[in-house]
């Protein structure tokens, strides 16, 4: 399974895909510049070379783009599939971190975050098409794991995800440190060792 990156386009014109790419190009390039405060839709016109009827057809609202060009420059999230539940949050938290060190975001993604907070209907589109696939289906990964016995009854699922979400979040929007990938493994490994369930028979 894999998190893919789309543009919401509405009725009118075929999609042009190369005039796609230069608007979500271009307002990946403002947004590091200038963060979402700064971001107008005028100067992505300017930037992009779009007209600003052209854009309004592929996203209704500055938000839809603003979302758009940040899963863009995310990348394809692909979330491990292989049966082997400990392996498969491994390798969740390895793609996390992955996609936002190649981000071309990586520099502004923590301001960015955080002004994105600041504005419920980008919040909520933030969190809805980039936070909770990736979320939820760790906290799915999880929950499959207590109902196999892997992991400790009464184990809280978004609680364990959380806590290796904590790390990466901290380190880049407080510290305005790069985690890596290895850490965030690690802290992931801590969390799995602490719910693992007693062996059938030990003690």
């Amino acid at each position: 399974m894999t998190l893919t990156t789309t543009a919401r386009t509405g009725p009118g014109r075929p999609r042009s895909r190369d005039a796609t790419a230069r608007v979500l190009a271009a307002t990946q390039r403002l947004l590091d510049e200038r963060g979402v405060a700064g971001l107008r839709i005028d100067d992505i016109v300017r930037e992009s070379g779009v007209a600003k009827t052209t854009i309004y057809r592929r996203w209704t609202s500055l938000t839809g783009l603003i979302v758009a060009s940040m899963e863009a420059a995310l990348g394809p999230r692909p979330l491990p599939d292989t049966g082997d539940v400990e392996a498969d949050l491994m390798t969740l938290t390895r793609v996390v971190v992955e996609s936002m060190a190649r981000t071309p975001l990586a520099r502004a993604l923590p301001l960015i975050g955080l002004e994105v907070l600041q504005q419920p209907e980008l919040a909520a589109a933030y969190r809805a098409r980039i936070i909770d696939p990736v979320r939820e289906y760790g906290i799915r990964l999880v929950r499959t794991g207590v109902a196999r016995g892997l992991f400790r009854a009464g184990t809280d699922p978004a609680l364990v995800v959380d806590t290796v979400a904590g790390l990466i979040v901290y380190r880049s929007a407080v510290l305005h440190e790069s985690p890596s990938a290895g850490d965030a493994m690690a802290v992931a490994e801590m969390m799995l060792r602490s719910i693992r369930a007693e062996p059938r028979g030990a003690g």
